[in-house]
């Protein structure tokens, strides 16, 4: 005996009682909609944490050579406060020298 359309389009499901074959596959269609777009986020997730990390790296370089171009800023006015305070001493020591020199000649004429 054939087997009525209401009887083909349902079935026993896991012993929950009488389920329609359409909502079966409807949801197996849902199921693997769900699972592509899991699938799809995740890539864009995977993508979008690349370029973070990216961004972070170049971010971090960045604060890196900004904190080196302060220091290099800090090393040249300490070089310019010693070049000075060497060029203050070779004055004075050069003075000094004169001095001495003008002394020497002084007491050689008398």
């Amino acid at each position: 005996m054939a087997a009525t359309y209401s009887q083909r389009k349902t079935s026993k499901f896991a012993g929950v009682g009488v389920v329609n074959e359409d909502h079966l596959v409807v949801h197996a269609r849902e199921i693997e909609t769900l699972k592509a777009e899991a699938s799809r986020l995740h890539e864009i997730d995977t993508a979008v944490l690349s370029e973070v990390r990216t961004q972070l790296e170049t971010f971090n370089i960045t604060a890196e050579f900004e904190q080196l171009e302060r220091e290099v800023a800090q090393f040249k006015a300490q070089v310019l406060v010693l070049g000075q305070d060497n060029a203050d001493l070779l004055l004075e020591l050069t003075a000094n020298h004169a001095i001495h020199a003008c002394a020497r000649t002084t007491q050689m004429k008398q």
